[in-house]
């Protein structure tokens, strides 16, 4: 499995369990509205990312982060920054 879809697998697999959902219902497309995720959630996917990819997200930016597909981006973009290589290796 490459960093990529690693990545992606991680992030559905933890918003899914933050929301309470099978990791299998949801997409990249799923939408925070349709994942109810809320305020009081919001600090959890924070720190859920931060801890497992070893990355630090801003609270600011991540509010407009409106479908687990753009969260995912996010994350992959930081993590190559972060890790030095390129978001689609």
């Amino acid at each position: 499995m490459n960093a990529r879809t690693k990545i992606i697998s991680s992030v559905c697999v933890r918003l899914a369990d933050i929301c309470g959902r099978d990791p299998a219902s949801l997409t990249l497309d799923s939408s925070i509205d349709e994942l109810k995720l809320d305020s009081l959630a919001l600090p959890q996917v924070l720190m859920a990312f931060e801890e497992e990819f070893g990355i630090v997200l801003r609270e600011n930016e991540v509010i407009s982060l409106l479908t687990a597909r753009r969260v995912n981006d996010y994350v992959q973009v930081l993590d190559a920054a972060i890790h030095r290589t390129s978001p689609g290796a």
